[in-house]
């Protein structure tokens, strides 16, 4: 069986080291695997085995994005280009994966699976409205199945009438993050960020409230421990500067 796999870019995330496992499980069981990218200009940064094509989508994020029109009619396009017998989506949360959908499942009739990568209760502050949340069970009911990472998901979602299946995390260790200094952990009054330099997970953020909380707390100390383009970090540190935290 052929199964395309979708994520908007696949530079190193928690969500790329799902698709990393993902796509070595399928090929160990004889399936072919397509990887759907968003063209945005993104870098490839995990690795990805021999044999594996990557398909590149109009972008939906960022100041340059397609239109609904033209993302359904490239999706079906590259589908008829690259068949799939399975299309397997990594944006569960997004409500824009109703593009998506109606691309594999109205037209090109290819059953479509959604991966909800997060509690159930996520939608609510990760979604622009309200009334997005609220339909969220209606655009999930559309899928063939939906992809939990843990019982109470699967239940939440099942008792909203979503076809969900629990398949549990499949990263149970962290890596090695190659820290060149061992932290003492019987220090008190260190405040430790972990996470990739991108603009979803709000670095900047980070380090403003870490600003407000050591003006009531002068003892403590900050320390982050992250990865990304140079751009980024001199950006983080300007944020430093300005915020008298550098």
């Amino acid at each position: 069986r052929r199964i395309g796999i979708y994520y908007f870019h696949l530079t190193i995330g928690g969500v790329q080291r799902v698709i990393e496992a993902e796509v070595e499980g399928l090929r160990r069981l004889g399936g072919d695997v397509l990887l759907f990218v968003d063209d945005c200009g993104a870098p490839v940064e995990i690795d990805i085995p021999d044999g594996v094509e990557i398909v590149r989508l109009p972008c939906l994020m960022g100041n340059t994005r397609a239109t609904a029109q033209d993302r359904v009619s490239g999706l079906v396009a590259a589908l008829r280009e690259h068949p799939v017998d399975v299309f397997h989506s990594h944006q569960g949360l997004e409500p824009r994966s109703v593009f998506d959908l109606i691309a594999c499942r109205l037209i090109c009739r290819i059953p479509f699976w959604l991966h909800y990568h997060s509690v159930s209760t996520a939608g609510l502050w990760t979604s622009p409205s309200l009334a997005g949340y609220l339909n969220e069970p209606a655009r999930l009911r559309l899928c063939d199945g939906v992809f939990a990472l843990n019982g109470v998901d699967a239940s939440v979602l099942e008792a909203q009438g979503v076809h969900a299946v629990d398949v549990g995390n499949p990263l149970t260790r962290c890596a090695s993050c190659g820290l060149d200094a061992t932290l003492d952990g019987k220090e008190t009054g260190l405040v430790l960020w972990v996470g990739r330099l991108s603009g979803e997970k709000h670095p900047g953020e980070a380090v403003r409230v870490f600003a407000r909380a050591r003006r009531n707390h002068p003892g403590l100390r900050f320390a982050m421990v992250c990865a990304g383009p140079q751009n980024a970090l001199g950006e983080l540190a300007e944020v430093a500067q300005r915020e008298g935290v550098a």
